[in-house]
């Protein structure tokens, strides 16, 4: 993607690829909540926790009130769980930043 946006747009392909690595980090960092809950099956967050995997795996293309329920149940029960949704608005702040200011953003392929 940055090959194709960077060349007419850098700014937006930095975007993109911010926008790419807070996805790839909010996965990583769910995953690890769920094996860090996983020996603990019978705690209401990892009871939650489950159902709200198993409610993303069946939904449709909106969310559910049920799913919606939960998240918000999982939000009120853990300080980790509310930091695993990006916003739509995360990037505003680069609107906020000095226009000499530059950001270096790095990204690499799994296989280096």
């Amino acid at each position: 993607m940055l090959e194709c946006y960077g060349q007419s747009d850098p700014a937006e392909a930095g975007q993109y690829l911010a926008l790419f690595q807070s996805c790839c980090t909010v996965a990583s960092v769910a995953e690890v909540l769920g094996c860090a809950c996983s020996g603990s099956g019978v705690s209401q967050f990892s009871a939650l926790l489950n159902l709200h995997r198993m409610l993303l795996l069946s939904q449709e293309e909106r969310p559910s009130s049920m799913l919606k329920g939960v998240q918000d149940s999982l939000n009120s029960l853990s300080k980790a769980f509310s930091h695993l949704t990006i916003y739509p608005g995360h990037l505003h702040i680069l609107a906020e930043l000095p226009p000499n200011l530059k950001i270096v953003l790095l990204q690499h392929s799994e296989d280096g």
